[in-house]
Protein backbone atom coordinates (compact mmCIF):
# COMPACT_ATOMS: atom_id res chain seq x y z
CA UNK A 1 0.00 0.00 0.00
CA UNK A 2 1.35 3.41 -0.96
CA UNK A 3 1.67 6.17 1.61
CA UNK A 4 2.84 9.74 1.57
CA UNK A 5 5.76 11.01 3.60
CA UNK A 6 4.77 13.20 6.55
CA UNK A 7 5.57 16.84 5.91
CA UNK A 8 5.83 16.41 2.13
CA UNK A 9 3.27 17.64 -0.32
CA UNK A 10 1.25 14.57 -1.43
CA UNK A 11 2.16 15.00 -5.10
CA UNK A 12 5.91 14.96 -4.31
CA UNK A 13 6.60 11.72 -2.45
CA UNK A 14 5.02 8.27 -2.58
CA UNK A 15 6.39 5.39 -0.50
CA UNK A 16 5.64 1.85 -1.63
CA UNK A 17 7.36 -1.49 -2.35
CA UNK A 18 6.19 -1.63 -5.94
CA UNK A 19 5.36 1.01 -8.51
CA UNK A 20 3.72 0.14 -11.84
CA UNK A 21 3.27 2.30 -14.92
CA UNK A 22 0.68 1.39 -17.54
CA UNK A 23 0.47 2.67 -21.10
CA UNK A 24 -2.65 4.22 -22.67
CA UNK A 25 -4.01 0.75 -23.55
CA UNK A 26 -3.68 -0.38 -19.93
CA UNK A 27 -0.66 -2.66 -20.53
CA UNK A 28 2.14 -2.75 -18.01
CA UNK A 29 5.07 -0.68 -19.35
CA UNK A 30 7.35 -0.32 -16.33
CA UNK A 31 7.67 -1.77 -12.86
CA UNK A 32 9.96 -0.68 -10.06
CA UNK A 33 9.91 -2.96 -7.07
CA UNK A 34 11.73 -4.04 -3.95
CA UNK A 35 11.64 -7.77 -3.20
CA UNK A 36 13.52 -9.15 -0.20
CA UNK A 37 17.11 -7.87 -0.66
CA UNK A 38 16.70 -6.91 -4.34
CA UNK A 39 15.56 -3.78 -6.14
CA UNK A 40 14.61 -3.97 -9.79
CA UNK A 41 13.29 -1.92 -12.66
CA UNK A 42 11.70 -3.69 -15.64
CA UNK A 43 10.79 -1.81 -18.83
CA UNK A 44 8.40 -3.17 -21.47
CA UNK A 45 7.54 -2.08 -25.00
CA UNK A 46 4.00 -1.04 -26.07
CA UNK A 47 3.06 -4.68 -26.74
CA UNK A 48 4.07 -5.66 -23.20
CA UNK A 49 7.31 -7.49 -24.09
CA UNK A 50 10.16 -7.17 -21.59
CA UNK A 51 12.94 -5.04 -23.15
CA UNK A 52 15.22 -4.04 -20.26
CA UNK A 53 15.91 -4.98 -16.65
CA UNK A 54 18.03 -3.12 -14.15
CA UNK A 55 18.60 -4.71 -10.78
CA UNK A 56 20.63 -4.46 -7.61
CA UNK A 57 20.83 -7.09 -4.90
CA UNK A 58 22.44 -10.30 -3.82
CA UNK A 59 25.84 -8.63 -4.11
CA UNK A 60 25.33 -7.82 -7.79
CA UNK A 61 24.27 -4.94 -10.02
CA UNK A 62 22.98 -5.89 -13.48
CA UNK A 63 21.53 -4.50 -16.67
CA UNK A 64 19.97 -6.92 -19.16
CA UNK A 65 18.65 -5.84 -22.58
CA UNK A 66 16.07 -7.96 -24.43
CA UNK A 67 15.12 -8.11 -28.10
CA UNK A 68 11.61 -7.45 -29.50
CA UNK A 69 10.71 -11.08 -28.76
CA UNK A 70 11.65 -10.73 -25.10
CA UNK A 71 14.85 -12.83 -25.32
CA UNK A 72 17.92 -11.59 -23.43
CA UNK A 73 20.54 -10.31 -25.91
CA UNK A 74 23.08 -8.41 -23.79
CA UNK A 75 23.94 -8.20 -20.13
CA UNK A 76 26.27 -6.17 -17.94
CA UNK A 77 26.95 -7.50 -14.44
CA UNK A 78 29.12 -6.25 -11.58
CA UNK A 79 29.76 -8.07 -8.30
CA UNK A 80 32.51 -8.39 -5.70
CA UNK A 81 34.55 -10.63 -8.04
CA UNK A 82 34.56 -8.30 -11.06
CA UNK A 83 32.45 -7.43 -14.07
CA UNK A 84 30.97 -9.30 -17.05
CA UNK A 85 29.57 -8.32 -20.41
CA UNK A 86 27.54 -11.08 -22.05
CA UNK A 87 26.09 -11.31 -25.56
CA UNK A 88 23.36 -13.78 -26.48
CA UNK A 89 22.02 -15.14 -29.78
CA UNK A 90 18.44 -14.85 -31.07
CA UNK A 91 17.36 -17.78 -28.87
CA UNK A 92 18.77 -16.12 -25.74
CA UNK A 93 21.75 -18.49 -25.44
CA UNK A 94 25.07 -17.10 -24.25
CA UNK A 95 27.47 -16.79 -27.20
CA UNK A 96 30.17 -14.36 -26.06
CA UNK A 97 31.45 -12.99 -22.80
CA UNK A 98 34.02 -10.50 -21.63
CA UNK A 99 35.01 -11.06 -18.02
CA UNK A 100 37.26 -8.95 -15.80
CA UNK A 101 38.12 -10.20 -12.33
CA UNK A 102 41.08 -10.28 -9.93
CA UNK A 103 42.96 -12.51 -12.43
CA UNK A 104 42.53 -9.99 -15.27
CA UNK A 105 40.42 -9.85 -18.43
CA UNK A 106 39.18 -12.84 -20.43
CA UNK A 107 37.20 -13.01 -23.66
CA UNK A 108 35.25 -16.19 -24.45
CA UNK A 109 33.10 -17.38 -27.37
CA UNK A 110 30.59 -20.20 -26.94
CA UNK A 111 28.76 -22.64 -29.22
CA UNK A 112 24.98 -23.14 -29.09
CA UNK A 113 25.41 -25.67 -26.25
CA UNK A 114 27.31 -23.04 -24.22
CA UNK A 115 30.61 -24.88 -24.61
CA UNK A 116 33.64 -22.59 -24.95
CA UNK A 117 35.00 -22.66 -28.52
CA UNK A 118 37.56 -19.86 -28.15
CA UNK A 119 39.06 -17.80 -25.36
CA UNK A 120 41.84 -15.31 -24.79
CA UNK A 121 43.97 -15.45 -22.82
Amino acid sequence: MARTVPGARPEQVVVTREFRVEGPAGKLRARLRVYRDRTGLALRDPSGKLRARLGVGGGEARLVLHDAGGKPRAGLYVDEHGSRLTLHDATGKLRAGLYVDEDGPQLMLFDAARRPVWKAP
